[in-house]
Order: C-alpha cells, then structure tokens, then sequence
C-alpha cells in the first residue's frame, strides 16, 4: 500500500502549520493565550518526572485501514514477546468511517454495514489489548473558526455515533475476551479468501492474515477496482490504487452468560450486565486547530485531556476557562532540538522529509526528553496512513523498539534504560496523581 492513491488525499491531516497562530503555544509557564482562546487559560505544570520513566506516547489519528488496525496491534504485541515491555497507543477516531449515514464528512466513510462491523470489532479488539480510543471528530472538519454551538453540536454528534457500540472489555472465566471472535465465510473453499489458515502457503492469494492472537484467515489487497468477496470487508473500498486487506465479519449473534450480547446485527443488549460503555476522556482537534468552543465543550462533558497543541519541550499544560472550576490537561507535539519538525508524520510529509531522519530524529528526541532535568513526557503523533510507501511508520516502530531496548548505543550501552509507552490515558491519570501530591505537598501561602 502506498500514499499515491488519489483517495488517499482524504487522509487526516492534523498539521501544525494549517493550525492557527494563535493556538500555538510557545512559552506557558503562565499566562493567557489571546487570539481566538480569550478565555481558554493554558499554563505549565511545574512537575518533575525525574523518579518516574520517561513517559513516550505514540497516537495515531484516523480509524479507516484494517491493515493499519492490525499492523499496530500486532507490532504492540511484539515489542512485549521481544523486550517484555508493553506498549499501549491512543487511536484517535473519526466517527465517519463507523456510521454509513454520516454526511458531510471531509474523508470519506463507511461504505457498508458489513465495512462497520468489521472496524468496530478491530477498535474493540485494540480496546481489548489495553490501548486507548479517543476522539478526533466526525468527518475531521476544521473547526478553528466554530461557535459554541457548532462544537458542541460536532462532540454530541460524535458520542451519539460512538457510545454504545465500544464497550469495557469482557471475559470469559479463563480471562479470554469474549469478543470480537471472527468467523470463517460460510462454505468457503479451503484456501480461498475468508478460510482458516496457519501460513502464507495456505492460501491461493498467498496471504494468511493474523486477526486475534488465535484466528488468522486467507485475505487478499482491496480497493474500489478490488472488491472483496461475499462474507468479508475492506477498509478502504473508496481507494482507486492503494489497497486494505479483506476481513471475515466478526461471529454474530453473539451470546455470554445465557444471554443475547450482540444480535446477527451486531446491534448490543445494553441490558446484558456484562457490557459497559467504554468511555472516552481525550480529544485532538482536526488540523490542530481549536477555540475557546472546544475547550468549553470538553470541559463540559469532563474530557480528561486534549491534544492538540504545538509547544516546547516541557511539562504538560493545565487548560482552564473562565467560569468553570474544573481543569483539563494539555499534552502538546513538542519539537526537540535538531529534528526538523513536531513529530508527527504529516508535518515531514509536508516538509519531504524522508523516513530515515524522521528515525534519527525520533532517537535522539528520545535522549533528549530522557536527559532533561525533569524528563518531560514525549508525545508522537501520526495517521493511519502509508507515506512514503510506509517509511513513517517504519521509523516510528524502530523509535519504539530503540525505546523498548534502552536506548542503546553501538556498544549496548544502554541511554534511556526506563522509559515507559503509555497511552495519553494512562499518562493523564499519572499527572493528576502527581499534580494532586505536589498540591498537597506545597504549604499555603499565609
């Protein structure tokens, strides 16, 4: 698959420079950010990470790729079979690409019922193995310029498309995730597209295409010139040249404990005690660009966090707005001396920057977050997109694994021996127990 697809111009494109000015944020330690945020204050936490890891976040904007679904998953699971380090990325997802009926949408969308079933059951799957879903809007509109009411209108919209079709993960009493488990097409030759493999060799099309850590099934490439047969789903069936991959439909109807979970729709049993809702507290704003709006708007319904600011390197920001109380956190793209833009692929797309100093960018941001004097938390951002025939997403693997290793140098010195790969999630529930300790800590001015 690569990025030559006309099609794939949809792709989101989360870029600092398509950001306003005034939502940059260069220096914070305190202050208001005028412009467009005339009552959004953003200051920095004065916390020190030095007796923590360094906490290193990949996140990845878009949801439409199965391959990009599964190749993540599959390359978080390696990174603990090899290093016995865990990884766990935040997926910023586009609600375009779960509901066909989405109108509007700057990206494209779900083309098919079936297509849905098939990207909910994989946004489940990641939910399943510890990563964290959050939000990145519909149809990825630039809402920079938005009323109130139009923001509002988007994160409503978004949470009525999104809310109860994610769930908290369920188990069977031998700790395996009751869903999603797929399916072989019905009556599929063996070899053919949709039937049990083991290998490569298994199938006509030469692709055995790991799903779960258990089920693998023949697949072949996808797009609009290449539909995939009866019984299984593409991920991109808009794409002229790039291709996906085709997908068996997950096992439906689905029962647990004696119950109905999921009928042969896939429609939940919100009333079966097992299931959940999953919720989501972060939010990127397309094309990085927000207002005072959003900032209102998530504050309202109790967002944890956002992350759609381009700052220095430093401790995260503390987001308040005037008239409400309560705060949200702020984890922004911070460019590290040297590299040649905020770390996120679209930005050295844009900047024809190629995948190997995007990797040695990568590395020695590393180092450098790590040697800081309070070794500030370092967030990646990319898309569910192949640029550059995939040398993006190449980089940001060898930059996990260079992490997961240590750091090493070309002795096996080892530079960065703690850093921990967290999801935004987990790093946000992290700062408010450090902010509360230090809060209780400091004594009152009298």
């Amino acid at each position: 698959m690569t990025s030559s697809d006309p099609s794939t111009s949809q792709q989101p494109t989360a870029s600092a420079a398509s950001a306003r000015p005034s939502t940059k944020i260069d220096t914070v330690d305190a202050g208001v950010v005028a412009g467009v945020l005339d009552k959004t204050l953003m200051r920095r936490m004065r916390l020190d990470f030095t007796d923590d890891p360094l906490y290193f976040t990949a996140s990845f904007d878009g949801s439409q790729r199965f391959a990009m679904w599964l190749d993540t998953i599959r390359f978080a699971r390696s990174i603990e079979k090899r290093f016995g380090k865990t990884v766990r990325f935040t997926y910023f997802i586009n609600t375009c690409f779960y509901d066909t009926k989405v109108k509007g949408s700057q990206i494209g969308r779900a083309l098919s019922h079936q297509e849905v079933l098939v990207r909910r059951a994989l946004t489940q799957l990641a939910i399943n193995e510890g990563h964290e879903i959050a939000n990145h809007g519909v149809g990825h509109d630039d809402g920079g310029s938005w009323s109130l009411a139009q923001w509002q209108k988007e994160i409503a919209t978004f949470h009525e498309q999104i809310d109860k079709t994610l769930f908290k993960p369920v188990r069977d009493g031998e700790g395996r995730a009751v869903f999603p488990r797929f399916a072989p097409v019905a009556g599929a030759p063996t070899a053919s597209i949709g039937s049990r493999c083991e290998r490569d060799a298994d199938c006509k099309s030469g692709q055995c295409l790991l799903i779960t850590d258990e089920q693998r099934f023949c697949s072949q490439g996808c797009n609009r010139r290449h539909p995939c047969p009866s019984g299984t789903a593409c991920g991109t069936p808009n794409f002229n040249k790039d291709k996906d991959v085709c997908i068996p439909l997950p096992k439906l109807p689905l029962r647990h404990d004696g119950a109905l979970l999921f009928d042969a729709e896939g429609k939940p049993n919100l009333a079966h005690p097992a299931l959940k809702p999953y919720r989501i507290i972060g939010f990127r704003a397309p094309f990085l660009a927000f207002n005072d709006g959003l900032i209102e708007t998530l504050m309202s319904r109790r967002y944890l966090y956002e992350a759609s600011q381009v700052a220095r390197p430093g401790g995260p920001l503390r987001i308040g707005y005037v008239g409400l109380k309560r705060a949200m956190l702020g984890f922004a793209l911070m460019q590290h001396q040297s590299a040649r833009t905020i770390p996120m692929d679209y930005n050295y797309r844009r900047a024809g920057v190629s995948g190997q100093r995007m990797a040695k960018d990568y590395r020695n941001s590393l180092l450098s977050a790590y040697r800081h004097p309070h070794r500030y938390p370092w967030n990646v951002g990319h898309h569910f997109a192949l640029w550059r025939n995939g040398a993006y997403w190449t980089a940001l693997q060898e930059a996990i694994s260079f992490a997961a290793a240590g750091c090493p140098d070309e002795t096996g010195a080892r530079h960065c021996p703690k850093v921990a790969m967290v999801s935004f999630r987990q790093l946000a529930r992290r700062v408010v127990r450090m902010d509360k300790r230090a809060r209780k800590e400091t004594p009152k001015a009298k």
